[in-house]
């Protein structure tokens, strides 16, 4: 055997190397474990790379830049984040536009839509646009950033691999949770991050990849950044036991706080996206309103981390502190309205420092004896605010415990969470992350509880070669039957054609052993109360009736007449249904994600089928759907149904469609021409 070095490529050794590991990977423990350690180093170093980023970009623009502009005097400071604005928009113009935004919202999307897709070049893409939002006084925090680009690498790892989509999904929280353990030194924060916000899921086989990148994401940060705590924290303690009861109302007052502060940002990014102007103009433009804030409340500009651990120390009191709130929380607002790369992380965490500090400073007037210090109220305030805006107390209580090593204010911290979420939650059932998803049509909660088999009939899947036989044939006549046909039941019918009940492989058999085949009838081992089911209903409900009744096939009746069988359905039926299905969903899902390509202003309408009408009783193969739109979904008689080219349209289904700006005046003009009225479907659904 001779091997030919020289035609030996890259390629063929990345090839090589791939399928090795995709085989070692089907292991239950040693290369998950070192996948999952493997995107938890990989995000460290992204980590480490990031924050040395911005600080260059820092010193650049308030160091040299500042100098450059000083013959503005205090009013260079507007100018800065306006052309850190600009290229900002440059690096979305020619490298990634998908870098844009938060990062989390897009991460989380990519777990429920894209079965975990995510493009490797928003990684690179979104630590430079990041570090220059940020470099240049823009109101963001760099935990989003960092989160979508451990995602990212997390995503390519496993689809370079070609793992299935639930391994991907797997190694994009590791990414996150490697993110949130490098930016904070938070490893167990890291691993609750990544559980309750992006998978939701606390399954053990996902917690433990979780847990080993964390860790690895941790180690890499402390080695190279230090392993001091993000704040350093005075030892605050809750004075008196009534203490509780102002903590609880901080935890009231933060929540009003983080459902503004939510509002505040999907107003103006609305207001934004209504703008017609290139993206550097918008970009520019929100640049310049804050460094507008910034020339007279400089503090709100960029992260703000100095300024939180001012606060807690207690070196900013009084008024101040309410004039911080608001200028952050219109700051970040713009900052995020106008399509910046940054998170929303640090901004929240500001906000609820400098409003605790602001309500400890009150109380503590009020009532010296038995309260602490305004920044033991400042701490809380932290915790309280995020799990407002995030929905979730339990990251947030163990980002500031490992923050600031502030384990003493356990019972502050806990209950303010919790009534924070809570309050939250009441008012919008829509987190920071979820709310902007929800602006532009995505609704996740509902995507991640949706079954498909809740979408498909029975009449759908079932055969109607429905194979019977007489109540007079004999065992062994039934086996060779059985035989022949590969079936596993039979239905058997009297002489009328109605149903008496089903015959089954297991209990011919069972006869055979027992008894003389020749002389045992079908009557003699019929299941005469047979499970039964009807062709309206879903193959959710039949898998429900096979479950209870452990049987693997049902005859399918008329409501009218219950002893008259219109089909067989079995569990080969359903799965060839449900794949079939979840196939063209797949594809519906890709060709609506090509759609919102085009742009934030996607149109969603929808219309009722009127009777009568030109396209009641026809199938949306047929209906001559304008070019740019697609169907989303139909709701027919309460059930949400994927539509399918042979989904036919009945009176009165409510459907809704997705179209491009461009071909909303077609899609009216075709609605127009067939008698249908068409709505906002995001008006409607506000």
């Amino acid at each position: 055997m001779c091997i030919q070095i020289r035609g030996f490529r890259l390629r063929t050794f990345t090839e090589i190397l791939r399928n090795i590991l995709r085989y070692l990977h089907k292991s239950q423990f040693i290369v998950p474990v070192i996948l999952s350690a493997l995107v938890g180093l990989v995000t460290g170093l992204a980590a480490v790379v990031f924050v040395w980023l911005i600080d260059q970009v820092h010193e650049l623009f308030f160091g040299k830049g500042a100098a450059l502009l000083s013959f503005m005097g205090g009013f260079n400071v507007m100018i800065l984040p306006a052309l850190g604005g600009i290229l900002v928009a440059l690096v979305f113009r020619f490298w990634c536009k998908e870098a844009q935004g938060d990062g989390v919202p897009e991460v989380m999307a990519a777990v429920v839509l894209k079965q975990g897709r995510m493009s490797y070049r928003v990684a690179a893409a979104k630590l430079v646009a990041s570090a220059l939002a940020i470099g240049s006084g823009a109101s963001v925090g760099r935990e989003g950033p960092i989160i979508q680009i451990g995602s990212a690498l997390g995503s390519y790892l496993g689809r370079w691999l070609r793992l299935g989509p639930s391994r991907v999904k797997n190694l994009i929280a590791c990414g996150a949770a490697g993110g949130i353990a490098a930016t904070f030194h938070a490893p167990i924060a890291g691993v609750m991050f990544a559980v309750e916000v992006i998978l939701r899921d606390f399954a053990a086989p996902v917690l433990g990849g979780v847990v080993i990148a964390s860790v690895a994401a941790s180690i890499i940060s402390t080695i190279f950044l230090g392993s001091s705590h993000t704040v350093v924290l005075p030892d605050y303690l809750m004075v008196h036991p009534l203490e509780i009861l102002f903590y609880a109302l901080l935890g009231l007052i933060t929540a009003l706080l983080a459902r503004f502060f939510m509002v505040s940002v999907v107003f103006t990014e609305k207001r934004f996206e209504q703008w017609k102007v290139p993206v550097w103009a918008k970009l520019g433009l929100g640049g310049l309103l804050v460094g507008g804030i910034g020339v007279y409340f400089p503090e709100v500009l960029s992260s703000g981390y100095s300024v939180i651990e001012d606060v807690l120390h207690g070196r900013i009191l009084g008024g101040i502190l309410l004039l911080l709130v608001f200028a952050k929380i219109f700051a970040t607002s713009v900052s995020l309205g106008s399509g910046t790369s940054g998170g929303a992380f640090a901004p929240a965490l500001f906000i609820g420092a400098v409003a605790g500090g602001a309500f400890g400073t009150l109380v503590h007037t009020l009532a010296p004896h038995i309260t602490g210090e305004p920044g033991a109220y400042a701490l809380v305030g932290m915790a309280a605010c995020f799990a407002g805006i995030a929905h979730a107390p339990i990251t947030s209580l163990l980002i500031v415990f490992e923050m600031t090593d502030g384990y003493q204010m356990i019972l502050p911290l806990m209950v303010a969470s919790v009534i924070a979420t809570t309050v939250s939650q009441l008012l919008s059932r829509e987190s920071v992350y979820t709310a902007r998803l929800h602006s532009r049509g995505i609704e996740l909660d509902a995507l991640r509880s949706f079954n498909l088999t809740d979408t498909i009939l029975v009449e759908e899947a079932m055969s109607t070669d429905v194979p019977t036989v007489p109540r007079s044939m004999k065992v062994h006549d039934l086996l060779r039957l059985f035989d022949e046909k590969g079936r596993e039941a039979f239905s058997v019918e009297d002489d009328d054609g109605n149903l008496n009940g089903i015959v089954t492989l297991r209990e011919a058999q069972f006869a055979a052993i027992e008894g003389d085949p020749g002389l045992i009838l079908a009557e003699d081992i019929l299941h005469k109360n047979t499970v039964v089911c009807y062709s309206d209903e879903t193959l959710n409900d039949a898998l429900k009736y096979m479950g209870r009744s452990d049987i693997n096939q049902l005859p399918v009746v008329e409501r009218t007449s219950p002893k008259h069988i219109v089909g067989m359905l079995t569990r080969a039926d359903i799965v060839r249904a449900y794949s079939r299905t979840a196939t063209q969903h797949d594809q519906l899902l890709g060709r609506v994600e090509r759609l919102k390509a085009h742009g934030p202003e996607m149109r969603y309408l929808e219309f009722t089928v009127p009777r009568r009408s030109a396209v009641a009783d026809v199938l949306v193969k047929d209906l001559g759907l304008p070019g740019g739109c697609t169907l989303a979904s139909v709701n027919h008689d309460g059930r949400i149904v994927v539509p399918r080219g042979d989904t036919p349209l009945q009176p009165g289904d409510e459907v809704v469609s997705i179209t491009t700006p461009q071909g909303e005046a077609d899609l009216r003009a075709w609605a127009k021409e067939r008698g249908i009225e068409l709505t906002d479907a995001q008006e409607t659904d506000n």
